[in-house]
């Protein structure tokens, strides 16, 4: 009896683990910064579901950098800073003394071009994902809608 309890207490945890969802393993490759937009949301139309976060923009030699929140309250200072950016091999430096986390990490995340902490970088070295709220993705622009416009008159004769 204590062998069938065992063994059907070695299967339950056996189906259990199984069901158990690991979590996703993410791919990073340090990449020099890319001029843009960082966003924390990694396509557009989810911009709205974000109440809070940092958008910087490199551009060249400097950046921006702003936060946005949905708290109203009098004495809520939303920041919009500029300065200058220095590059590194590993790491790119945001040169403005109020930034948090000035020192930033640009690359690749599963095929996106992102911006992270040292933190998230850590994170994923220890346990191989990233998580989100510590990630900033590039925008990317829509391509312009090329639907053929109307045409007036008569058609080309071929």
């Amino acid at each position: 009896m204590k062998t069938l309890s065992l063994l059907l207490l070695c299967v339950w945890f056996g189906i259990a683990a199984s069901f158990a969802a690991a979590p996703k393993k993410n791919s990073f490759v340090v990449a020099p910064p890319k001029d843009g937009r960082y966003v924390p949301w990694r396509k557009s139309e989810d911009s709205s579901r974000h109440y809070a976060g940092e958008i910087i923009t490199l551009s060249g030699a400097g950046f921006r950098y702003q936060y946005f929140t949905d708290v109203i309250e009098e004495e809520v200072i939303v920041p919009d800073w500029s300065g200058g950016l220095k590059i590194s091999p590993d790491h790119i430096y945001l040169d403005h003394p109020a930034v948090p986390f000035p020192y930033r990490i640009t690359g690749l995340l599963d095929g996106v071009f992102v911006m992270t902490t040292w933190r998230a970088v850590e994170h994923w070295k220890k346990f191989g994902n990233m998580q989100d709220y510590d990630v900033l993705y590039l925008e990317t622009k829509k391509a312009p809608n090329q639907a053929a416009q109307p045409t007036r008159g008569k058609a080309p004769r071929g």
